[in-house]
């Protein structure tokens, strides 16, 4: 970098202290001054200018670096990307791969055929657009991790449950929840429709309710429980292969029969049920933990626990309800006790768009199991209404928008865009179906989520982190978010 010379300004002539002629040449400097400072300002406009074209330069770099990683990541969230191309690999369709942080998209199925320039066999995957700005500003942003609180949205959540109701904490202890209690697991927010444990003395196995194996006795009935109180039980058998535990139970429709167990490392045994043709059981291997076990069966007769060696294990809470897999643990006594379903909703009105405008939303689900063809909804406005159904994937406003036959994952990140042309939806940022239609009309009335507002279809299962934004995302944004 030059620097500008001053013109006139002999620097020999700057004067130093303690010289002969100190105080005669200082004048010198002093007639020169302005010229002198004229040069330092002009010296300084340079270095500035040359200064911004190097971060000029940077930021240039560090957002193509940026553009390029984000494209890389987004790919990289499919179940179908492959990683960095290699010439080595066959690759089939949908894979994707990426070279040099761009995202690829197999057209056909291929081997050694470089993506950047076989555009007969390759396609770019998502092309960074530069708009990922709107992922991290949504209207509703609702974490349900622990709380029912809004990180971002007008008004509160209202949750109620006419009982009380068991859950799994994160920590792995079974919890009680009083009434109108939200309950909060691992996986998120937990919503539940109503179900009834028919076995009563539900963990009370020295009742005459229950039958013991001839080898089998009750040694203790004061182990540390899944809830932690000392309320378990232990059964202990000196007979490989007894059931050690019998109950006469007869119920007509598809039944699901749990159990707490646990064990010393390596105690095997099963929980089984019969319905006069059918013996159907689920296996189990202790690890000293508590384990719950269930096994489900078109109708029922009886129920048992057995036991592969002579060993003990210890029991607690045993259930048997008509759903096609476990629900929350219901204690009984001396009769069969109903939990009911929960209800959970906030205002439409500021948290979600209307209006025929374009709209997006997420969230994260987990389903206990599956219910079949049975109507179950994540999400269900009131008025006009809106629903996300999944006994097939589909969003729909009085009809039916789109429709699949695949049967949805047991636990996803799920994601509907309205781009005031169509709906599309996501499963795990990949674009599963899209069709006409609108998602919504009306701002009136309040959105349900995990059942409809009558208390029914309810998802049993979880959701969290649900985002409701008022734009369409990307297919890039829907990738990361």
């Amino acid at each position: 970098m030059a620097i500008p010379t001053v013109a006139n300004f002999d620097i020999n002539q700057i004067p130093y202290e303690g010289s002969p002629t100190f105080r005669a040449d200082a004048s010198y400097v002093w007639s020169h001054l302005p010229v002198v400072i004229d040069g330092l300002n002009a010296s300084i406009g340079v270095m500035n200018t040359q200064i911004s074209e190097v971060n000029e330069n940077t930021l240039s770099a560090s957002d193509s670096a940026n553009k390029a990683l984000v494209s890389e990541t987004a790919a990289a969230s499919s179940a179908n990307f492959k990683g960095v191309w290699n010439s080595a690999t066959s690759y089939t369709v949908p894979s994707s791969v990426s070279v040099d942080g761009v995202s690829y998209r197999a057209l056909q199925a291929n081997t050694n055929q470089n993506p950047t320039t076989a555009t007969a066999y390759w396609e770019i995957n998502l092309p960074f657009t530069g708009a990922i700005g709107n992922i991290n500003n949504p209207l509703l942003d609702l974490p349900l991790k622990n709380s029912l609180a809004m990180k971002q949205g007008v008004g509160s959540v209202t949750f109620t449950r006419a009982t009380t109701a068991t859950y799994v904490d994160r920590y792995g202890i079974l919890k009680t929840a009083a009434i109108d209690q939200p309950r909060f697991e691992k996986e998120g927010l937990l919503i539940e429709g109503a179900s009834t444990n028919l076995l009563t003395y539900s963990n009370n196995f020295a009742n005459a309710a229950w039958t013991l194996g001839a080898n089998t006795t009750i040694t203790s009935t004061t182990k540390t429980a899944p809830d932690e109180t000392t309320t378990a039980t232990t059964l202990s058998t000196t007979l490989a292969g007894e059931a050690v535990l019998h109950r006469n139970i007869t119920s007509t429709t598809e039944d699901t029969y749990s159990l707490f167990v646990k064990g010393a490392a390596g105690v095997s045994g099963k929980i089984a049920m019969y319905d006069g043709t059918v013996f159907r059981e689920t296996q189990f291997t202790c690890d000293g933990n508590w384990h719950r076990y269930e096994v489900t069966l078109s109708s029922t007769l009886f129920v048992r626990v057995y036991l592969d060696s002579a060993s003990e294990i210890d029991i607690y809470g045993v259930q048997l309800e008509n759903l096609p897999f476990a629900s929350s643990y219901i204690p009984t006594t001396t009769g069969t006790v109903t939990r009911e379903g929960d209800l959970c909703h906030f205002n439409y009105n500021n948290n979600s768009q209307a209006g025929f405008a374009e709209s997006t939303t997420i969230m994260d689900y987990n389903f206990l199991g599956d219910i079949g063809s049975s109507v179950r909804y994540l999400m269900y406005k009131d008025v006009n209404y809106r629903a996300f159904v999944f006994s097939y994937l589909r969003s729909y406003e009085g009809s039916s928008i789109f429709a699949t036959t695949d049967t949805p994952p047991v636990n996803a990140r799920l994601g509907s865009v309205y781009n005031n042309i169509d709906t599309t939806m996501f499963i795990n940022g990949t674009l599963i179906d899209s069709g006409a239609g609108v998602p919504e009309e009306s701002t009136a009335g309040n959105i349900y989520i995990g059942s409809t507002n009558a208390g029914t279809g309810h998802m049993y299962g979880h959701i969290k982190n649900l985002r409701i934004y008022d734009k369409a995302l990307t297919p890039e944004e829907m990738r990361i978010a």
